[in-house]
Formats: structure tokens, C-alpha cells, sequence
């Protein structure tokens, strides 16, 4: 069973907002990568699923937001970039690390910044 909403990723740059398959970039500068990710949370009668099929990337300096509906599974996602959750299928990596294998080093990367720590705005 499928939540039966959708969200997508929505990038702004200079020249506006952008979405759908435009949103999906090349190059080496990726700071986040999903592909395919999935993540299915068993019930006793039938699995649900929060994300199904997610793919995007996020270069360094973009600004992005998630848009959807309640249930959509957006909350899941971050979770699953911030390895809090594991995806059922699919794959994540942060600063080219790979959430399920190397989860301290993306927590290293991702992590918070305050003004305590203005340095960290250069990630």
C-alpha cells in the first residue's frame, strides 16, 4: 500500500524555480545524492510505503526544499540523508559518503551549524 501522495524536490536558482526531471544533475560537485530509495515500513496486514523510487541530487551552494502533502514521506527522506532511518532499497550519500556505510562520516559532514561554529558554513 502506497500513502497515494507525492513530493518532489524543488531547486531555486537565479533563473527561478526548478523541478521534475530538470532537477536531477551531473558532475563530480554533488553534496547529495539520492538514487532510487525506497523505504517500506511492515504492517501486519500489508507493507506501506513512505518513499518509493526517490532519485535526486543536490549540488554544493543550491537551495532546495521538499514540497508535499501530510504523509508524503519528506520527514522519512531527511531521516533516512541524516541516518537516522536505513532505506529499505536504494542508496544516499552525503559529501560522497555513503549513509549505510560510513553513517559517522556523513554525520561529520552534515553537521549542524550554529553561531558557535561559523566556520561550518563552507560545507
Amino acid at each position: 500500500r502506497q500513502l497515494g501522495r507525492h513530493f518532489f524536490p524543488v531547486r531555486y536558482d537565479r533563473s527561478g524555480f526548478v523541478t521534475g526531471s530538470e532537477f536531477v544533475t551531473g558532475g563530480a560537485s554533488r553534496l547529495i545524492e539520492v538514487k532510487q530509495v525506497t523505504k517500506m515500513f511492515k504492517n501486519k496486514k500489508e507493507p506501506i510505503y513512505a518513499t518509493k523510487s526517490v532519485s535526486f541530487s543536490i549540488q554544493k551552494g543550491e537551495v532546495v526544499g521538499l514540497l508535499g502533502e501530510n504523509g508524503a514521506g519528506k520527514t522519512t527522506l531527511l531521516r533516512m540523508i541524516a541516518t537516522l532511518l536505513a532505506p529499505t532499497q536504494g542508496s544516499i550519500s552525503v559529501a560522497s559518503y555513503d549513509t549505510r556505510k560510513q553513517p559517522m562520516e556523513v554525520k561529520k559532514a552534515s553537521e549542524c551549524c550554529s553561531a558557535a561554529k561559523p566556520d561550518c558554513m563552507s560545507v
